[in-house]
């Protein structure tokens, strides 16, 4: 009776340890859905059109509202705002003339149709922001390497752009953010991060040339 039971147990834990074991497996393969590859946050319509996926491309921190970006970090919801200028004028979301979009700061991009379009997403990455800059085709189009990127608590900082292609037509670089310039637990901030045929004081005053979008 004894030597039953005992095979018994022997068999149940057998079988538990079997279990755990599958159970280990599975999670580790389970696919999470997101990726650290700018590719991947990418869908692509039939006429060429993509479409930045803000929650893919932020692990679900993030999301993408009309005017700005809101970013979830720890417990507090941080909008980063979005404007730019078109040939030194400011504009908010987009510049129209005679009711023709010039110039637009959206996730939904189509190279080539004579738009300027482009975003600037920021990412939670190891305990600091990165700042993610897509441009499309037109920009390249109309400016060649003569975009750079000015950033900082004072837009001190400078980077050319380097057109790394992440999709066709659409191209992407990266600055990780001056975490200083945010104040009492990101109530407030200084600075930002502007991208465009800039110098760096265009960043404070911009000149009738200047082209450019920005995120704050």
């Amino acid at each position: 009776m004894a030597r039953k039971l005992v095979m018994t147990l022997g068999v149940l834990i057998i079988a538990l340890v079997v279990l755990l074991l599958i159970l280990t497996f599975a999670t580790k393969q389970e696919p999470s859905g997101y990726s650290d590859n700018p590719k991947d946050w990418f869908a692509q319509e039939p006429n060429g059109t993509v479409t930045l996926d803000f929650e893919k491309a932020t692990e679900n921190r993030g999301e993408y509202n009309l005017n700005n970006q809101q970013m979830r970090i720890g417990t507090q919801f941080v909008p980063f705002e979005y404007s730019g200028f078109w040939k030194g004028l400011p504009f908010k979301i987009k510049y129209e003339e005679n009711k023709n979009t010039l110039i637009e700061i959206t996730p939904r991009m189509t190279p080539n149709d004579g738009i300027l379009q482009g975003i600037i997403l920021e990412r939670y990455e190891q305990g600091t922001l990165v700042a993610y800059i897509f441009l499309d085709e037109d920009w390249k189009r109309a400016f060649g390497n003569s975009i750079t990127i000015v950033y900082g608590k004072e837009y001190e900082k400078t980077k050319s752009f380097a057109w790394k292609q992440v999709t066709k037509g659409i191209y992407f670089d990266t600055v990780q953010e001056d975490m200083t310039r945010f104040k009492a637990n990101y109530e407030y901030s200084f600075g930002g991060i502007l991208v465009g045929n800039i110098i760096p004081q265009d960043a404070i005053v911009a000149r009738d040339s200047v082209t450019a979008i920005r995120a704050t």
